[in-house]
């Protein structure tokens, strides 16, 4: 089990694969990149919502946004720039199709119809000041969905069960995901 990255290693993370190659990033950009993961949505004392930089950078993220990068990327580019990680390596359009290929894995199993499981991400996991939401797991359901779906959302790590006082509750892994679920649901 990978554990949370502190940014030092989710940039070597990001490095490292490409020193067998020919390809590089630009000055700033790879930092850029992991920057922008770290990223979380904090409810302020005035009841504002604002983003922060966040101490940990998930490790299935960064893959999946490096993963899509590497694909996308044409095969002529030596150095990638800060143009090429905005149109090849987007992260919130990244983690959208992630969450997206998650919603489609899980529904079957849900109980529920597509759009309700959409739902369910915004109602139970995201509050309404655009925070990070628990949801507790019962016997047969995690709020309203299955639990054979919900174990399917942990295996791909789009969320993260934790015990508490004796019971087992649920929340996204990272509040990085937040945006790309509420845009994936607005385009469907």
């Amino acid at each position: 089990r990978l554990e949370r990255m502190r940014p030092a290693a989710a940039l070597d993370a990001v490095r490292g694969p490409l020193s067998q190659t020919d390809r590089s990033f630009a000055p700033e950009v790879a930092e850029q990149l992991v920057e922008d993961l770290r990223q979380v949505r904090v409810e302020t004392i005035t009841g504002e919502t604002e983003t922060v930089e966040g101490e940990y950078i998930e490790p299935v993220q960064l893959q999946v946004v490096c993963q899509n990068l590497w694909e996308d990327l044409p095969p002529e580019i030596d150095v990638i720039t800060q143009e090429h990680l905005q149109q090849f390596g987007n992260i919130t359009q990244a983690l959208a199709a992630f969450y997206t290929r998650a919603v489609e894995r899980a529904q079957p199993l849900s109980g529920l119809t597509e759009a309700d499981v959409r739902g369910w991400f915004e109602r139970a996991l995201i509050t309404p000041a655009g925070t990070r939401g628990t949801v507790y797991r019962g016997a047969i359901q995690t709020g309203s969905m299955n639990n054979e779906a919900i174990d399917v959302l942990e295996d791909m790590h789009i969320i993260r069960g934790e015990w508490r006082s004796g019971a087992r509750w649920y929340e996204l892994t990272h509040d990085r995901l937040i945006e790309p679920i509420e845009k994936s649901n607005r385009q469907w």
